[in-house]
């Protein structure tokens, strides 16, 4: 049996605007994690880094910890003692992943302990059934941007063309729970909206392919940001400055408060300084993050 695992997955934005819990992009920003073998039975040894170091619990309240012993059930098997070091960068309750990095983390170290027991795609099932959808989990998982759903509690996801241009990520130094981003949602919407974002999504691998000058138009979401866009003072100042900076488009990541610039290349600069200028003065302090697609998904050694 193996007795140490590291694996490395990707942050994730949600959604990608008009794709609500079925689009999916896994992004240039990644969480690592260690564990360690240390006998056959006693309590978890949990040591956090980086993001989360002052509020995450490091004892078997974690969701590293609990994740495996969930996944060491499943199979019918004891969790040994484990030594846990997770290194995070990826900003928790923002709209990144955070929490589907954790437990597609834990459910690849236990998976690999186990003996590479279950595939990638039965990994990617119980990672949905733990977070309650697949659009961060695929592409964390897989990498790229990845089309899922769920059908008779079987995820099927697939490649789809993923963004050329670069990803300016707009950080605000709050959180925002998922379920008070859902409780925003209304309980039906208009027969239009959904139209409307079902012709983006059908026209949105063309325009990443082919022209993402597109990508204005496409992403244009009715379905959940307006709605939620009152929950991230400045959204629409924000989003005005971004495009007024060069940038193609811009969408909340995941339920955010994140929210998401697809630029050119030569204005991603220009785009992270108006997007947090524009946050400022609606009275948010935020931090920019330059990224890029990540096409390589969770690795596990």
């Amino acid at each position: 049996m193996k007795n140490r695992v590291f694996v490395s997955v990707p942050a994730s934005s949600g959604n990608v605007g008009v794709g609500f819990d079925v689009l999916g992009l896994a992004l240039s920003l990644r969480n690592e994690l260690t564990v360690r073998v240390i006998g056959r039975s006693g309590k978890p040894e949990i040591y956090v880094e980086g993001e989360g170091v002052e509020g995450l619990p490091t004892d078997e309240r974690n969701l590293v910890f609990a994740t495996m012993r969930w996944l060491y059930r499943k199979a019918g098997k004891r969790l040994p003692q484990l030594e846990i070091t997770c290194v995070n960068r990826i900003p928790l309750a923002r709209g990144l992943g955070s929490s589907s990095t954790a437990y597609l983390a834990a459910l690849l170290a236990a998976n690999r302990l186990l003996g590479n027991k279950y595939g990638p795609e039965k990994i990617l099932d119980f990672a949905t059934e733990l977070e309650g959808h697949p659009d961060n989990v695929a592409p964390a998982l897989y990498g790229g941007l990845r089309i899922s759903g769920v059908f008779a509690d079987r995820v099927i996801s697939v490649a789809a063309p993923a963004p050329r241009c670069r990803l300016i990520a707009a950080v605000p130094a709050f959180p925002l729970s998922t379920a008070k981003a859902r409780a925003a949602l209304p309980s039906t919407v208009p027969l239009e909206d959904v139209v409307h974002n079902l012709a983006s999504v059908a026209l949105l691998p063309h325009a990443l392919a082919k022209d993402e000058k597109l990508l204005t138009d496409l992403l244009q979401d009715r379905l959940h940001e307006p709605y939620r866009a009152k929950l991230v003072p400045g959204f629409y100042a924000v989003r005005k400055a971004a495009r007024a900076a060069g940038a193609y488009a811009m969408t909340l990541s995941g339920a955010g408060p994140t929210l998401l610039a697809f630029t050119p290349a030569s204005k991603a600069r220009s785009v992270a300084a108006a997007m947090k200028k524009a946050f400022k003065r609606s009275g948010v302090e935020c931090r920019t993050m330059d990224l890029r697609v990540d096409n390589q998904g969770a690795i596990v050694r």
